[in-house]
């Protein structure tokens, strides 16, 4: 009967192109792979490909040893010295659930990389992505680490086919599931129903008990709610999401319960779990829906605005469009990830990708050298480089050469501030349509990252190989400028309201509501206009009082957003603070302009 039962497991397996090529190539010997490592939340399929991979590796003579993390590290020591080459044969040695064996799991990945034979092969999976130690001391020449994503449409339809579930109903399942295979099996083992509110409703009951071994969690709905709209909770946005509501105990409640992952002092519920909360949610109270999403959206775009990077980038994943997504969502990527080039590295990429015979390459060069304040290199797992990027602030560039020219050209004459607008250079590599367009797309959640300036205006970008861009990805933020300059730059020009109202005003709108706030936020608008000044000044007649607080705030945002413009050093001197006084200051003066709670 086991025999029979794998077999049936083989019938249904679908898709996994990516995860099963990894498999192969680890298993054969020609080959420099050891480590395999999956990862994704509960329920993706981990389980699945492991039991596919030992298939696999049976068929070419591997025995497998199971490591289960059940009980901790020590329980998990008695069963690790039973990998130690105690087969004939080769090992396939796999360690599930490797997320429980937390501080020590790096501990044990080196013993088992010590203590194995070079013949042997390592499978881990978990929910978590490996931390940097996974690439250092060589280790990265040996490991492949997958980011395991949603089945596509089609593999959705080919499994539920196998699943024998009525032709009529695959399309509203597919749908509902949205590529998560436990989904997929809980809605094929539903009685045979459309997919209406009840039936909706009992399908989260049952992926709540399959999930968990109850049939309910211990936590209050409307709680349970923000947890599936909010990408990651904390007591904050309960309280913002919730304001009429006693939240003090929702956070501990919400943290203790087994269908939510804990990041620090913040909670992230089961990717499936919060996917079928959403979909309930449109479907049988929209309205409640878009209110708790919009508070949930407005509180995240006032976090950033204080310059919470984390919450901006929170915020753009509640991006829908899937061409803006693209552009600007940033959530993680199976196949790249962000790092900081390596001294040395820009030279030996330009030369591999026939940048050195560009007539700009002295100035290029120079650019790096003089220019340059902030790099990333978005990489394939392999570590090969798709994107390279180099940026300074448009108030600090040198003028270097006909490209530095024309980007502190254009950053003039689009008349976004200085202090408040990026220019710099990036590079394509010799790359498919969607490798180039999803390097776009997280290099610009690291440039974020990198300058810290939330309320950003404009970023001008020359491409010195300009038939690489991903065009239709960057063509939603950025257009290339028609203007008589040596070399062509491209814009991404986020006013009236910086970057933050950039994001926040797409999403208000895909919800159905008008940007918040956004009289407010154009008297911030630094340019020499009487009447805009005018009305600020209003504005902080009714924002600040006569305290020496609000009168040192209130003088803040007169020296930045008042004619004469004057430099920051100056800004320091007037009011005898230290530049991270000064911007701790600007950030809470600026948020003070913008509270609309008083009005």
């Amino acid at each position: 009967m086991r025999g029979f039962a794998a077999s049936a497991d083989a019938e249904r397996f679908t898709g996994r192109a990516v995860e099963l090529d990894a498999a192969r190539d680890l298993l054969d010997e020609s080959t420099a792979s050891r480590v395999l490592y999956l990862h994704g939340p509960g329920g993706i399929g981990k389980s699945a490909v492991i039991r596919v991979i030992e298939r696999l590796a049976a068929n070419v003579g591997f025995e497998s040893v199971r490591l289960h993390t059940a009980g901790g590290s020590r329980a998990f020591a008695s069963r690790a010295a039973e990998a130690s080459h105690s087969h004939d044969s080769a090992s396939l040695v796999i360690v599930d659930e490797a997320d429980r064996l937390g501080s020590e799991l790096t501990t044990w990945r080196d013993r088992l990389v010590d203590q194995l034979a070079s013949t042997d092969r390592l499978v881990f999976a978990g929910r978590n992505a490996p931390d940097p130690t996974w690439r250092l001391d060589g280790l990265d020449a040996i490991v492949t680490d997958i980011e395991m994503q949603p089945l596509s449409p089609e593999e959705s339809l080919r499994l539920l086919a196998a699943l024998a579930v009525d032709t009529n109903l695959q399309g509203d399942i597919a749908d509902w599931a949205q590529g998560s295979p436990l989904a997929l099996t809980v809605a094929a083992l539903s009685p045979g129903a459309p997919l209406n509110r009840p039936v909706m409703a009992a399908l989260e009951a049952r992926l709540t008990t399959w999930l968990t071994g109850a049939n309910s969690l211990d936590i209050g709905s409307d709680v349970l709610d923000v947890a599936a709209l909010a990408p990651v909770v904390d007591a904050r946005i309960i309280a913002a999401a919730l304001p009429a509501r006693p939240t003090r105990d929702a956070m501990p409640r919400l943290l203790a319960l087994p269908v939510v992952d804990r990041v620090g002092d913040r909670a992230v519920l089961h990717r499936v779990l919060a996917e079928a909360v959403r979909r309930r949610l449109q479907h049988e109270a929209p309205e409640r829906y878009r209110t708790l999403s919009r508070r949930i959206v407005e509180h995240l775009g006032a976090r950033s605005r204080l310059g919470d990077m984390t919450a901006l980038i929170e915020l753009s994943q509640f991006v829908t469009d899937p061409v803006l997504r693209q552009s600007i969502a940033n959530t993680p990527s199976a196949t790249q990830f962000t790092d900081a080039p390596h001294d040395g590295e820009l030279g030996a990429f330009l030369r591999e990708q026939g940048f050195d015979d560009n007539g700009d390459l002295d100035e290029l060069t120079s650019w790096e050298d003089h220019g340059a304040q902030h790099r990333l290199v978005v990489r394939r797992l392999d570590r090969s480089i798709v994107m390279y990027a180099s940026f300074a602030r448009a108030d600090q560039i040198p003028t270097l050469g006909p490209i530095t020219e024309s980007l502190a050209t254009e950053a003039t004459r689009s008349g976004a501030d200085p202090s408040r607008t990026f220019v710099g250079v990036v590079y394509f590599a010799e790359a498919t349509y969607d490798e180039r367009s999803e390097a776009a797309r997280l290099g610009s959640g690291a440039l974020m990252h990198l300058h810290g300036v939330p309320d950003m205006q404009a970023v001008l970008i020359h491409y010195p190989e300009p038939d690489r861009r991903p065009l239709e990805s960057l063509s939603a933020i950025a257009q290339p400028l028609e203007s008589p300059v040596p070399r062509e730059v491209a814009l991404s020009d986020f006013r009236p309201f910086g970057v933050v109202g950039f994001v926040e005003s797409i999403v208000l709108s895909d919800l159905g509501f008008a940007p918040r706030a956004a009289d407010h936020e154009a008297l911030l608008i630094q340019n020499a206009d009487p009447e805009r000044e005018a009305r600020l000044r209003a504005r902080l007649d009714d924002v600040f009082d006569d305290s020496d607080r609000d009168r040192r705030l209130r003088r803040v945002i007169e020296l930045v957003h008042f004619e004469p413009r004057r430099p920051q050093q100056e800004c320091l001197e007037v009011l005898h603070v230290s530049r991270r006084t000064w911007f701790r200051l600007l950030r809470e003066a600026r948020e003070r302009v913008l509270d609309t709670s008083g009005d």
